[in-house]
């Protein structure tokens, strides 16, 4: 349920994929090509698997480790996966940052102004705001 109304996979996936592509377009516009895997956090993936599975769900992931670089093609599905809490970490450039939190949060940085993807995010019915990222320090 959210907000009193049951949470179908298709509108789990049209969220989810509003994520995905905010992401991919804030790396691409912040100048970004490689990300890196930083603060990793192992987690019990078998009930969030089953979850996924019983809401009908594709299930694609890649191994992480830490220090890991994530190219853009890998993007997309580490997002994924960090959203359904399949593991968590920061994924970090020199000028780009993206920190996942829970709930859906995603808190996206850059050196640069990134206009374009924010307005996307707020066409694809995400909220943004400017704010710091409270995963910030840990990952430094």
């Amino acid at each position: 349920m959210y907000a009193g109304v049951p949470l179908t996979a298709e509108a789990y996936a049209r969220a989810e994929d509003a994520y995905v592509a905010t992401i991919l377009s804030f790396v691409k516009e912040a100048g970004g090509q490689l990300l890196r895997v930083v603060g990793l956090e192992s987690r019990d993936t078998a009930e969030a698997l089953d979850a996924m599975v019983g809401f009908g769900l594709p299930i694609e992931c890649v191994p992480l480790r830490e220090g890991q670089t994530i190219s853009l093609s890998e993007l997309g599905v580490v997002a994924r996966m960090l959203l359904r809490e399949l593991a968590w970490c920061c994924l970090e450039s020199e000028t780009t940052r993206a920190h996942f939190g829970y709930d859906f949060y995603l808190y996206l940085a850059a050196d640069r102004p990134c206009p374009a993807s924010a307005a996307l995010a707020a066409r694809s019915g995400l909220f943004v705001e400017p704010c710091d990222s409270p995963y910030a320090e840990e990952s430094s």
